[in-house]
């Protein structure tokens, strides 16, 4: 029996971490890297919370990077996965528009002490989201 083993990398001051688990029932072995920017505290994997959203979309993962110069953002949800549009960065702030079942819901959000914080809103509700930073390396 094949074992498949995911990896993950950080970066951060020259520092490297490596985590190693099994995979069961796969054939495909999935590496990922993420370069963690002390310049930039956005960037990264957020673990996020929306309060009063429904089910679907009240929790999930937020991943923040920037690709070839420009910011890219993926929210990863129960309902799946989302990419961001209009994204705009300003320090340790990012607004971006994701459409959610058809609409298009503005979120506006701020980092910092590997936290972050802000508002989605849609053209009926504006909900309260919070988050940590899924990877701290010190």
């Amino acid at each position: 029996m094949k074992k498949i083993i995911f990896v993950f990398v950080a970066f951060l001051s020259g520092f490297t971490a490596i985590v190693a688990s099994p995979i069961k029932n796969s054939e495909v072995v999935e590496c990922i890297a993420l370069h963690v920017n002390e310049e930039n505290a956005l960037e990264g994997a957020w673990m996020f919370a929306v309060k009063g959203a429904a089910k679907s979309y009240a929790e999930g993962q937020l991943i923040i990077a920037k690709v070839k110069g420009e910011f890219v953002v993926k929210l990863n949800a129960e309902a799946g996965s989302l990419y961001a549009e209009n994204i705009v960065v300003n320090n340790n702030e990012i607004s971006f528009e994701i459409v959610i079942n058809k609409e298009k819901v503005f979120f506006s959000l701020s980092a910092a002490n590997n936290k972050i914080s802000g508002t989605s809103s849609s053209a009926s509700k504006t909900f309260k989201v919070e988050g940590v930073k899924e990877v701290l390396l010190q």
